[in-house]
C-alpha cells in the first residue's frame, strides 16, 4: 500500500505561475514618510534589534496594519496557533482594504494550517505560495511523507528563510518564525531569538531576493496544490471562525521598555518617526535553485559568505548559535583565528535548552577541541526565561536559544535564519543580514553578554585537564556541574546511544 501511494503521488505538471514583482516604495505612504524622518540624508540604511518576543510580534502586527499598497511574507514556518491566526487576521484586513499581499512558505508544516491558508487565499489580493511542496495526500505530515517515499532526496531541502517586506520601505529579517513560541506566548516552552527591523537603501535589495524565491520554478501557488482554495463564502467563513478574535490575540504583557531601551513600535509610528540606527547593510542568499546544486558543500552559499566574513576578523568573534556543529572546516577557522590572536566567544544551547539532539549530538563531539583551542564556550540554560530580564514575561516555561547572529572585531553585525551546521550549508536555502555599524555592533553584545552571564553555564576544563565542567554563572551562589547541567541521567543515556546513529552530513 505504501508503494502504490508513494508511486501515485507527483506534483503538477502545467502549473500557472503568474510573475510578479515587489511594488516599489513610493514617498506618498505613510510609511516611507516616516522612514524619511527617521533616517538622516548621510545614512544608507537603519535599524533597530528586536530581542523581545512580544515586541517582535506587535512590531509585525503594526506594520501590517499601516500598509497601503504591499506585504511580502516568506516563512518556514507560520503555525496555526494563536500568534499565527494573529497575524493571518491582520494579513486578512490588510487585503481587504485594498493591500496586495504574497506569503510564502515552505511546505514542511502546511499539514495542519490547510483550512487557514485556503480561507485566507479566498480573499482578494492575496496568494499564496508553498516552497519545494509534498506531492499528495497532504492531510498530514505522516501521509505526506509515506506518498513521498520515492523523493524524499527532493524533499530533504527546505527554505528556512524568515523575511517581511511592508510597502517597500520597511523590513524585518532574523531568526523568528511565526509560531506562539518565538513570540514568549508559548506556555510551555519559549525562544530566546532576535529580529532586525530594516529601513533605507537595503529593503529593495530584500524584496529583490524575495521575487526570486516567489518567481522560481520551486515555488508552488497554494491553488495547484489544493482543490479547495477557491474564492467562496465557504472558505472565508471558515477562516473567520479560525481567526475569531478571541482566539487570535495573544494574551501577554507588555513591558513598557525592551532590554536595549526601546519602546513599542507602534507608539514611534504613531508619531511619525523611529528610533534607527544608521549602518551599512548588505543582504546574503541562497538561491532557490541550491535544492537541485546536488553536492556543493557549501560553495556559494550564505553559510560560505558569512564564514568567509568571520575568517577576515582581526581581533574578536562572538557568535550567537542554536546549533552549532562546526566540523572540521570550522575547527579550521576556529585554530587559524585563535592562531592570530582573535578572542573567540560563542553562546550555543545546552542539552537541556536543546530541542535537537542530534544537533547537540553533533556540536558535542567538538566541545573539547573547541576549549583546547581557548573558545570562550557558553551553554543556554534550559529555564532561560526564569533568569532573564527584557526577554519575555514566561518565567514558569523552559525555552532555548534560536537566535542566529554574530559580531565581528566589534563593527560588524550578521543576523539571519542560517543555523552553523551542515543542513544549513548543504541542503536549505538561508538569508542573513550583514550590517557595518560599532552602535548596533554595541547592543548586539549587550543581547549576547544579557544571556551568558544572566542565563549560561560557562564551559571549562576540571583539575584532571580533560573532563569538562559547567560553571553556573546565573545562580546567587557559584555552582560546578561534573555532567550537563538540568539534565537526568535518561537524557544523558539517549544522546550517548543516538550519538553512533547521528551522521555530520544530515544533522
Amino acid at each position: 500500500m505504501v508503494g502504490i501511494l508513494a508511486g501515485c503521488a507527483s506534483l503538477p505538471l502545467d502549473v500557472d505561475r503568474v510573475p510578479s514583482r515587489a511594488i516599489a516604495g513610493s514617498e506618498d505612504t505613510p510609511l516611507a514618510r516616516i522612514v524619511a524622518s527617521s533616517l538622516s540624508k548621510n545614512d544608507d540604511s537603519g535599524f533597530r534589534f528586536i530581542p523581545n518576543g512580544v515586541y517582535a510580534l506587535d512590531t509585525r502586527i503594526e506594520l501590517i496594519r499601516r500598509a497601503v499598497s504591499s506585504i511580502d511574507l516568506q516563512y518556514y514556518l507560520l503555525a496555526n496557533d494563536t500568534a499565527g491566526r494573529h497575524v493571518m487576521r491582520a494579513l486578512r484586513d490588510a487585503a481587504v482594504r485594498g493591500v496586495r499581499v504574497r506569503l510564502l512558505l515552505d511546505d514542511l508544516y502546511t499539514a495542519k494550517e490547510g483550512d487557514l491558508l485556503a480561507g485566507l487565499a479566498a480573499y482578494p489580493n492575496v496568494e499564496i505560495r508553498l516552497f519545494n511542496p509534498f506531492p499528495g495526500l497532504r492531510v498530514t505530515l505522516a501521509t505526506r511523507v509515506i506518498s513521498s517515499l520515492f523523493d524524499i532526496n527532493r524533499l530533504n531541502h527546505r527554505m528556512h528563510n524568515k523575511l517581511m517586506v511592508v510597502d517597500g520601505v520597511l523590513a524585518i529579517a532574523g531568526g523568528r518564525n511565526i509560531a506562539d513560541e518565538y513570540f514568549n506566548s508559548s506556555v510551555t516552552g519559549n525562544f530566546v531569538d532576535d529580529d532586525l527591523l530594516i529601513a533605507g537603501s537595503l529593503v529593495p535589495h530584500l524584496a529583490d531576493a524575495f521575487d526570486i524565491y516567489w518567481n522560481s520554478r520551486y515555488v508552488y501557488p497554494l491553488r495547484a496544490l489544493d482543490g479547495n482554495v477557491r474564492s467562496n463564502p465557504e472558505a472565508r467563513r471558515k477562516f473567520e471562525t479560525l481567526t475569531a478574535e478571541k482566539g487570535s490575540q495573544p494574551a501577554v504583557r507588555m513591558p513598557a521598555n525592551d532590554i536595549l531601551g526601546y519602546g513599542f513600535v507602534g507608539r514611534e509610528l504613531d508619531r511619525g518617526r523611529i528610533d534607527l540606527v544608521p549602518g551599512l547593510g548588505f543582504v546574503y542568499y541562497d538561491l532557490p535553485s541550491k535544492i537541485g546544486a546536488g553536492d556543493i558543500k557549501g560553495l556559494n552559499s550564505v553559510s560560505f559568505d558569512v564564514m568567509s566574513l568571520m575568517q577576515a576578523a582581526r581581533s574578536s568573534l562572538v557568535i550567537c548559535n542554536p546549533y552549532f556543529i562546526p566540523g572540521e572546516r570550522g575547527m579550521a577557522l576556529i585554530d587559524e583565528e585563535r592562531a592570530r590572536g582573535v578572542k573567540i566567544n560563542i553562546l550555543t544551547n545546552s542539552l537541556s535548552s536543546n530541542d535537537a539532539p542530534l544537533a547537540y549530538i553533533g556540536y558535542a563531539r567538538y566541545r573539547e577541541a573547541m576549549l583546547r583551542a581557548g573558545v570562550d564556550l557558553y551553554e543556554l540554560s534550559g529555564k532561560p526565561f526564569q533568569h532573564l530580564k527584557g526577554f519575555g514575561d514566561f518565567r514558569s516555561s523552559g525555552g532555548g536559544l534560536h537566535a542566529k547572529q554574530a559580531v565581528i572585531d566589534g563593527t560588524t553585525v550578521y543576523i539571519g535564519s542560517m543555523n552553523m551546521d551542515p543542513r544549513s550549508r548543504d541542503t536549505n536555502t538561508e538569508i542573513g543580514i550583514v550590517v557595518e555599524s560599532p552602535k548596533l555592533s554595541r547592543e548586539l553584545l549587550k543581547i549576547i553578554e544579557l544571556a551568558e552571564f544572566g542565563s549560561s553555564y560557562r564551559l571549562r576544563f576540571g583539575p584532571d585537564g580533560h573532563s569538562i565542567q559547567w560553571l553556573d554563572t546565573h545562580g546567587a551562589k557559584a555552582e560546578i556541574f561534573t555532567k550537563e547541567p538540568e539534565s537526568s541521567f535518561i537524557e544523558r543515556l539517549k544522546v550517548d546511544l543516538l550519538a553512533p546513529f547521528a551522521p555530520e552530513e544530515l544533522l
